[in-house]
């Protein structure tokens, strides 16, 4: 696999990863579009979205899936945030869900009914 040629400790590779995009982002920027900033304040966000939605919360994951003995079990843990999230999004924000959303996350959770159905039947059939 990869991890015998990239020796790399996982958190320098995932800053690599951000530091390329930032890089990558702000080269195309400069080159092929423009840049302005309505408000400076917006920044913050950007920095909150930056570091917080992306960069730590990777790192968090990263580290759960390193920790983890069983990764596929784990990793079907991430589809799952959607649903956590509409429950916030109604009950503590009070906004409305709408019948697209709905759909969708029918479509997430029944991909995962489907992945481990289908795992228990590959796991049946190889056993007989």
């Amino acid at each position: 696999t990869l991890k015998l040629f990239d020796k790399r400790n996982e958190a320098v590779k995932l800053f690599g990863a951000f530091l390329m995009g930032t890089l990558l982002s702000f080269f195309y920027i400069l080159f092929f579009d423009s840049f302005t900033i309505a408000e400076p304040i917006y920044l913050l966000g950007a920095v909150y979205i930056g570091l917080f939605e992306m960069g730590i919360t990777f790192y968090f994951w990263m580290m759960g899936l390193q920790l983890s003995e069983n990764k596929a079990k784990t990793s079907t843990l991430a589809y799952l945030a959607p649903f956590i999230s509409f429950v916030f999004i109604a009950v503590i924000l009070g906004e409305n869900i709408y019948l697209s959303s709905l759909i969708g996350l029918v479509f997430i959770v029944g991909g995962i009914v489907v992945q481990n159905v289908w795992k228990v039947k590959l796991h049946q059939s190889t056993k007989v």
